[in-house]
């Protein structure tokens, strides 16, 4: 079921007019633009957060005099104890906005902590700077993605999609707030037209599930031509949320297959799309892509994969007394917990007699009977459970050394 900390998307790029709004320390009247997207650049007239410390578009800089391009932003805006501010890029000249362009955005945004951002782009990332004396900065870095519109919500969900979308633009725009029911650092990201926002569930075998509803139209006219839209979605999972709500022990552990994403159709079937798992490189978070959905209403949906770590490698057994061996291997790789250490098990070849032992490293087992040899394997432990048992090997009834 879904939880009471779902967190709500808000529509982006729909301003309302906000009483007392405060970021960067003054307010936003009544009455005043803090709504209206207007160039609000740092070095500019107003220069009152949140505004616009610097640009780029592909490494070559933008600024508040450029003739192609225009980075326009609404003031203070607020959602209950929700504060925010919206912000797009806009090309006013003979440039145009391609998705095979990279942004990077650099905001100042005063006392707004940007914890979460939520934004129409490609494969963003994103860096939070504490400037040490209460305020804030935020750099965005992502690509244009092209969006569409044609859905119709009629008051609920899933909405009404026309086959062809009315109409199509290339986009790169978001928000940034100062709250996040998932964490600090928790952002999405994607193109589709209609979103109903993220929710943590519970699956039906008890483990939590991260769901997020979208849709769009199937198709749009591009010049004459019907293209199928794509759709394309990125999470930023911060560390905090995966051991807190995904009772993930040890997060900078995780590997691509820890963590696994399928696209479902309102009735519960498997529809077109892929998830990709990666480490955030600056720390703190994974990124879960998903890519390749084709629409119109489609339910993505993130859970654990499998977090135990590897199963040993290299595995050799040596019998150094009558009662006596070890077992030696190469060290299990975590995936989401840490390793705290290997469990061993011997049986006696054409019987049943067991012995086990526990170890940090090489797993040493004593009480073998004289004469016989033992089938032998290892596995790690963690606080996520046992990995899986590495490959059985032979310990030899004879000792290699009289030690």
């Amino acid at each position: 079921m879904r939880m009471s900390r779902a967190l709500a998307v808000a529509s982006l790029l729909l301003p309302a007019v906000v009483a007392g709004a405060v970021v960067g320390g003054s307010p936003a009247q009544a009455g005043d633009p803090a709504d209206v997207f207007v160039p609000r650049w740092c070095s500019g007239p107003t220069p009152l957060a949140p505004c616009v410390v610097s640009a780029t578009l592909n490494s070559s800089p933008i600024t508040n005099s450029s003739p192609d391009f225009d980075i326009t932003m609404t003031g203070a805006l607020a959602d209950g104890t929700d504060n925010y501010f919206q912000w797009q890029v806009e090309d006013i000249g003979s440039d145009s906005i391609e998705t095979t362009d990279t942004w990077s955005i650099t905001f100042d945004t005063g006392t707004l902590n940007p914890r979460y951002t939520e934004a129409y782009s490609g494969v963003p990332e994103t860096t939070r700077t504490n400037d040490g004396d209460g305020t804030f900065k935020i750099t965005y870095r992502a690509k244009p993605v092209v969006t569409t519109t044609g859905c119709d919500e009629d008051g609920g969900w899933p909405p009404s999609c026309t086959s062809t979308a009315t109409s199509w633009t290339t986009q790169l725009s978001g928000e940034v707030h100062d709250k996040s029911d998932f964490g600090n650092g928790y952002d999405r990201s994607q193109n589709a037209d209609d979103v109903s926002g993220v929710f943590l569930e519970t699956a039906g075998d008890g483990s939590p599930l991260l769901t997020s509803d979208m849709a769009n139209s199937h198709q749009y006219d591009d010049s004459g031509t019907l293209r199928t839209f794509i759709g394309q979605a990125r999470f930023r999972l911060p560390y905090a949320f995966l051991r807190d709500d995904f009772g993930i022990p040890n997060p900078e552990t995780l590997t691509p297959g820890s963590l696994t994403g399928v696209v479902k159709r309102p009735d519960g079937s498997t529809a077109p799309g892929s998830f990709s798992v990666m480490q955030d490189p600056s720390g703190g978070a994974i990124y879960v892509d998903a890519s390749g959905i084709t629409f119109s209403v489609k339910q993505l949906r993130v859970r654990t994969g499998t977090i135990v770590p590897t199963k040993p490698t290299q595995v050799s057994a040596t019998r150094t007394r009558p009662g006596r061996g070890f077992v030696d291997f190469e060290p299990s790789t975590p995936r989401g917990a840490n390793v705290t250490g290997y469990a061993g098990k011997c049986v006696v070849v054409g019987g049943s007699h067991t012995v086990t032992a526990t170890s940090d490293n090489i797993v040493r087992f004593t009480g073998l009977r004289t004469g016989k040899a033992y089938d032998c394997k290892v596995r790690a432990r963690s606080k996520a459970g046992a990995g899986p048992w590495s490959a059985t090997v032979r310990m030899s009834r004879t000792p290699i050394s009289p030690g």
